[in-house]
């Protein structure tokens, strides 16, 4: 800087204001960056916060309606439950779509009679809005197809 200044002053200043601008656009750009992960880390951590508070809520929702108290749901005490105002209203926060979730039981229950709890949350949170369909759940419903298609021959 100093043979810029001996040169002249104006390129000095020119000098000066190309770095002050340099280095406050690199801090501009890293605060950037470091607001975004906040914010994608912030977002992450409330929907498995969400996810977490909804998960209990249908646990109990789900232990006061089992029929028979066996801590296993079948195919009609879950219609039952899938129907519970209650149920709906905490579907619906996490974004789930109930009636693809009944039209779709026979999926869910796979050919099973009962399933306990923990799976009964599982596939529950599967019929989300914001999941999209993997090639996991392609090979189930066509092993489903299948084995409907079998049962009618």
């Amino acid at each position: 800087l100093d043979a810029i200044l001996n040169q002249s002053w104006i390129a000095y200043l020119a000098a000066l204001f190309y770095f002050a601008l340099g280095s406050l656009t690199l801090m501009n750009m890293l605060v950037g960056s470091l607001v975004q992960v906040v914010s994608v880390v912030a977002q992450e951590q409330s929907e498995i916060t969400k996810v977490e508070a909804c998960k209990k809520k249908m646990t109990s929702i789900l232990l006061e309606l089992d029929a028979n108290h066996d801590l296993r749901v079948s195919r009609d005490e879950f219609v039952q439950i899938m129907t519970n105002p209650d149920m709906v209203r905490t579907l619906a926060e996490l974004e789930v779509d109930v009636e693809a979730l009944l039209d779709y039981a026979d999926v869910v229950f796979d050919g099973h009679e009962q399933f306990d709890l923990a799976h009964i949350v599982e596939a529950v949170l599967q019929f989300r809005s914001s999941n999209s369909a993997t090639v996991k759940d392609l090979a189930h419903i066509r092993r489903v197809i299948g084995r409907e298609l079998g049962a009618i021959r």
